[in-house]
Parts: C-alpha cells; sequence; structure tokens
C-alpha cells in the first residue's frame, strides 16, 4: 500500500489542473475513496495510484522526485531553524552516526 503522505501530494497536482474528484477517480476507484486517501485516511495500491497519476496527467518518477524535493526542503528548513536557535538536542536528532 501507498502512504497517506502521497495523497495530499496528489490532490494539490490534480487541483492545480482543475481535475475533479470524479474525473481522476474514474474506472479505478470511487471518488469517496480518493477523497479519503487524499486527505490521508484511506490507503490505495500501488497499481492504482500509477492509474490516477495517468488522469492527472503526471509521470510517477515526477510525483515520487516532487514529494521528496518537498520533504528534503522542510528537513533543511528544521535544521535551519533548529541552527539559529543553538537547539543542539534537535541538531543532534539530524546527525547521521558513523559516517
Amino acid at each position: 500500500m501507498i502512504k497517506n503522505i502521497y495523497g495530499a501530494k496528489f490532490r494539490e497536482l490534480r487541483k492545480q489542473q482543475n481535475i475533479t474528484l470524479t474525473k481522476a477517480a474514474k474506472d479505478i476507484t470511487s471518488k469517496s475513496t480518493l477523497s479519503l486517501w487524499e486527505n490521508g485516511k484511506d490507503n490505495l495500491s500501488f497499481n492504482q495510484v500509477l492509474e490516477l497519476l495517468k488522469h492527472i496527467h503526471t509521470q510517477p518518477i515526477e510525483f515520487i522526485e516532487n514529494i521528496i524535493s518537498s520533504d528534503l526542503l522542510s528537513l533543511s528548513e528544521k535544521i535551519h531553524l533548529a541552527y539559529v536557535a543553538s537547539d543542539t538536542v534537535t541538531l543532534h536528532r539530524y546527525v547521521i552516526k558513523d559516517m
């Protein structure tokens, strides 16, 4: 199963293209199941996600790269804030041991 974090990114991309839940879900899943997945309250199979991406004209690699970029940006912001605040406890959480 694909983790719930992907649903929110899918919703964002779907809405950017003005694609309705009904159109995105057509022949893959129900509108309500897609809505639940987008809101992190349900899971979909990998194959369903691949088919849904076709409906919003997004390649799987673009989808994954977009999520990874967002995660890295969020992490770098957290590290920066901890550094500025001299929060060594938080900074130590991000240290990779045995480098």
